[in-house]
This record gives structure tokens, sequence and C-alpha cells, in this order.
């Protein structure tokens, strides 16, 4: 996510965004000349907490009327993975195990047409 220094209220180095789409302050001013974006409102910020607020209610609800939660079975096929191309390193897939950290694996090509399979470690934030 994108976050402001709290000690200087400036991009970190890392987390500086390329583009940043902030939403107004407030949504029922109509007005384009009235518009204003004061609190700093980061659509990437809120729409991930918005996200996870609306996730965690459905996981409480799924509790309260007794269904367990399961992971979600992720399945790929060589032939999904598209055509090995000499002299090119890329990558062919990225499997996400954990969206909070972004913890997964990536599989990918070497130069040499070869495939591998790389451990994608937690990131802190």
């Amino acid at each position: 996510m994108y976050k402001r220094c709290e000690k200087c209220d400036k991009w970190g180095e890392l987390t500086k965004p390329k583009i940043l789409v902030l939403l107004q302050d407030n949504p029922k001013t109509k007005s384009k000349k009235a518009f204003t974006y004061q609190k700093d409102i980061n659509t990437a910020d809120y729409f991930s907490k918005v996200f996870h607020r609306l996730h965690d209610c459905i996981e409480d609800i799924a509790k309260e009327i007794s269904h367990a939660p399961e992971p979600i079975e992720q399945s790929w096929r060589m032939g999904q993975l598209g055509q090995l191309e000499d002299g090119k390193k890329k990558t062919l897939a990225l499997l996400i195990e954990n969206t909070a950290n972004l913890a997964g694996m990536e599989i990918g090509q070497t130069e040499e047409r070869k495939i591998y399979i790389r451990q994608l470690p937690p990131k802190v934030y």
C-alpha cells in the first residue's frame, strides 16, 4: 500500500506511486469548482481498506451461519504459461498465497528456455 512517512509527511522512496488518484474530500459535492482534496484520500489505500472491511464482514457472517472458511485452490497447466522464447528471461505466472504480504511463487523462464520456480518472500510494510 502507499503510505506517507508519519514524521515528514512525504511519500517513501520505495512506496511512491507512479500514479496517484485522490478522492474529493466531500463526495456529496456536485460542482467541480467546489471539489477539494485537502484530506489526501488516496484511492488505492481507500478501496483496499473498504475491500478488507467488506471481506471481514462477509467472513463474520459466514462464521455466524457455521460456514468454515476454505482456502482457494490455485491450479495451472503448462499450456496456460504461453510460449517459451529464446534469449528472454520472463515471468510466466505468479501464484500469490497471501494477499496481505504478497507471499507466493513466481514461475518463469530463463534465457535458455528453462522453467524455474522461485518462492516470493513475504513483504514487510
